[in-house]
């Protein structure tokens, strides 16, 4: 039997729910951008967000595999300057797959 779906908006009640789902590898970064821009840009990224400074916001990045969570953190830094903070084995290889990438491109 089908269920209702807890809000009217399917998309929106599966980004929320995502973000819920437990990974095995969390990384914190650091975006050169306010909260209330990041927001508007990515509103399912809210729950996951730390206001640092009217223009710095925390963003708590996860997932099953570093390189996904690098992924993200590419993404993100797409959209303005990008730090990933933390000195945990996942921060650090995280930042090792995004220079990687940075001098791939830098190659390109």
């Amino acid at each position: 039997e089908r269920r209702p779906i807890p809000q009217d908006d399917p998309a929106a009640f599966v980004a929320e729910n995502l973000g819920r789902v437990p990974q095995p590898f969390e990384v914190e970064v650091t975006l050169a951008i306010g909260s209330q821009e990041l927001v508007q840009d990515m509103p399912w990224l809210e729950e996951r967000m730390t206001t640092q400074s009217e223009s710095a916001t925390g963003v708590l990045i996860r997932g099953r595999t570093t390189g996904q969570v690098a992924a993200q953190a590419a993404r993100l830094a797409m959209g303005s300057d990008l730090v990933v903070t933390g000195t945990s084995p996942a921060a650090e290889d995280v930042r090792q797959q995004l220079r990687a990438l940075s001098d791939r491109l830098a190659n390109a």
